[in-house]
């Protein structure tokens, strides 16, 4: 079972499952980073024909704090935040399908692009008790309804995204599961 850690989460997929750590990717690190594009942490994709959907799954577990989240986590940026590397993302594929130097990335990207719909996820877990580093903690409800309108501006990206966690992500019926890696 393909399985990815993203901080102290782990995401195991079916074993029809393609992933990538698409930040990690030569051609994201050397040539689409410089341009300041973002990536989200997870792309995953099922073989099979016709293509199922492309999920960019971006990961944030608040859950253990060492500082302020920073301003591009907070409840009025967050969302703003997933939706451009989500889109990001999808171009860097896209570029990577046509100019990847490295044969496994350019396969994986044109393998991936040839999906749809092109699903947005945010895992975000919660930060537990309040804190004044972190007054204004983004809400599941709060994250969701911005991303549904920012979305509206990237027709090529899914208009229905999902805000998961540990909780909620069997209920979503996601072809994934997530469980909490020991600190």
């Amino acid at each position: 079972m393909p399985t990815i850690r993203e901080q102290q989460l782990s995401f195991s997929f079916p074993p029809s499952f393609r992933l990538a750590r698409y930040e990690t990717w030569h051609h994201y690190k050397e040539v689409l980073r410089p341009r300041a594009t973002k990536a989200v942490d997870i792309v995953a994709f099922r073989r099979r024909n016709p293509p199922p959907p492309l999920w960019l799954i971006e990961v944030k577990d608040f859950r253990e704090l060492r500082g302020g989240p920073g301003e591009k986590n907070d409840r009025k940026n967050l969302p703003a935040n997933v939706v451009r590397k989500a889109a990001d993302t999808l171009f860097g594929l896209r570029d990577a399908a046509v100019s990847a130097e490295v044969a496994g990335e350019q396969d994986s990207a044109v393998e991936a692009i040839g999906h749809a719909p092109n699903r947005v996820v945010l895992h975000m877990e919660p930060f537990r008790g309040p804190s004044r580093l972190f007054p204004e903690q983004p809400t599941r409800s709060n994250v969701l309804q911005k991303m549904k309108q920012l979305l509206k501006a990237y027709p090529e990206l899914d208009q229905n995204p999902l805000v998961l966690d540990l909780k909620s992500t069997p209920r979503a019926k996601v072809p994934w599961t997530v469980a909490p890696v020991p600190y």
